[in-house]
Order: C-alpha cells, then structure tokens, then sequence
C-alpha cells in the first residue's frame, strides 16, 4: 500500500561517507558516479518497511540514507 509522505532535512545538510574501496579525485580524474539507494531508505534490515511519519524511525531512516551512497570512479562517460 502506498501512502503519500514526505521527508524533511534541515536545510543544508552533508554526508560524510568513507567510501570503499577509497574513491580519490584529482586533476586526472574524468567522471566520478555517486549511486544512491533510495529504495532502500525506508525499511529495516530485514526489510520491513519503515512509516515515514512515524518519528520512532527517523534515526534509521536517516541512518539508511547515509548508507545508500556509493562513489565509483570511471574513465568513460556512460551514465
């Protein structure tokens, strides 16, 4: 069942990843793709979904969305 919800951050948030293997860009670095999972931003580990407006879960939501970024580092421009 879908309900209609919405997620609220303060305004100018950052992520801080440690991203694995390490993702380095310098002057020679062509394209870097950062891949996020937003599906999975709303459920628990066991994949239960997680009521956006309950405020019981908004430490895991937002724990989860830190999670879902992942850095890729490539040299071709496929998107």
């Amino acid at each position: 069942m879908a309900v209609p919800s919405s997620v609220r951050g303060g305004g100018g948030r950052q992520i801080a990843a440690a991203f694995r293997p390490p993702v380095t860009v310098g002057p020679n670095t062509s394209n870097l793709r950062i891949d996020v999972d937003a599906a999975s931003w709303f459920q628990d580990p066991t994949g239960v979904l997680l009521d956006p407006r309950d405020a019981a879960n908004a430490r895991a939501i937002a724990r989860n969305i830190r999670e879902s970024f992942k850095a890729i580092e490539h040299d071709d421009d496929e998107h």
